[in-house]
């Protein structure tokens, strides 16, 4: 019998999981094992070695299929997680998708055809929701607010890079490095900006992130943050991260201070709607971690 598993990966497949979101995780790697382009792996970042041996029935079937799923052990923040899986893959491309995020039919084929060429490139797929519930009327103008998708309806939002799908070569892994650990979900910092600050630095480094369609995935969203609170919260939290991406380790400018207050300006004209008021609390979070990083 031939062991596909020591033949080289081509794609290596990113998935940090948490073990309260094991379900998740297995619907992830059955969409992984029905569209991953072959020869692959997939690592999936464990909390523990026991958490990642409760995947041992999975990786045995995935092996029977020609995917190679094994776990590599980091606890931590979402950007340490990931950073732990660069150090531990193997192949040419590199793809990140989030355990909780399934790929639809014409993934991999996308996958192959961006990839398979050969030669650097950096792309963000498409990401449709899943919502666990409809979110309701009150939030429906800023639901890309939400976070975690990028396509609603006919609507596109190319502007972000979102990791709970991309994929780049190894040659922009090893341009931009690693991602910031003092960001992102469980860094102790800010509160994202992981993966925006790591796009930042690949695109300084002559890599442009692509939109592609074709490489789509449906990304869970969970019912906790279809609220008006968690919608200003995360307003509130995204101006943190802004304000630590363009300000840490250097003052401010008048430019953008200027910037700002003609934006507060202009939003205290709105009113009480749904977008003033997440606009606002955007600029009140910009303004609160500007103050900290000068103090």
């Amino acid at each position: 019998m031939v062991d596909r598993t020591a033949v080289t990966p081509v794609f290596s497949f990113v998935v940090p999981t948490l073990a309260a979101r094991a379900e998740d995780a297995r619907r992830c790697v059955a969409s992984l094992r029905r569209e991953a382009p072959r020869p692959s792996e997939v690592l999936l970042v464990c909390e523990s070695g026991e958490h990642g041996r409760a995947f041992a029935d999975l990786a045995a079937a995935a092996a029977a299929d020609g995917l190679d799923v094994r776990p590599v052990v980091q606890p931590g923040g979402a950007a340490k997680r990931r950073n732990a899986a660069f150090a531990a893959l193997r192949g040419r491309v590199v793809v990140l998708i989030d355990d909780d995020a399934e790929a639809e039919p014409g993934y991999g084929a996308g996958l192959s055809a961006r990839f398979g060429g050969g030669g650097a490139a950096l792309v963000q797929g498409a990401i449709r929701p899943a919502f666990d519930v409809e979110p309701p009327e009150a939030i429906r103008p800023v639901l890309f607010s939400v976070g975690g998708f990028n396509c609603l309806g006919a609507e596109r939002r190319t502007d972000v890079f979102i990791s709970a799908n991309c994929a780049f070569s190894r040659e922009v892994l090893d341009a931009a490095g690693p991602m910031r650990e003092d960001l992102g979900p469980g860094s102790g910092g800010a509160a994202w900006g992981d993966d925006t600050e790591w796009a930042m630095r690949a695109r300084a480094k002559g890599f442009a992130p692509a939109f592609d369609e074709a490489i789509a995935v449906r990304h869970r969203i969970q019912a906790e943050r279809l609220t008006e609170a968690y919608v200003l919260s995360r307003a509130e939290r995204v101006g943190r991260t802004r304000a630590r991406l363009e300000w840490a380790g250097r003052r401010p400018g008048a430019l953008t201070a200027l910037k700002q207050r003609a934006l507060a300006a202009w939003a205290a004209t709105k009113g009480s709607s749904i977008e003033a008021r997440c606009l606002r609390a955007r600029l009140r979070g910009y303004a609160d971690e500007v103050a900290e990083l000068r103090g």
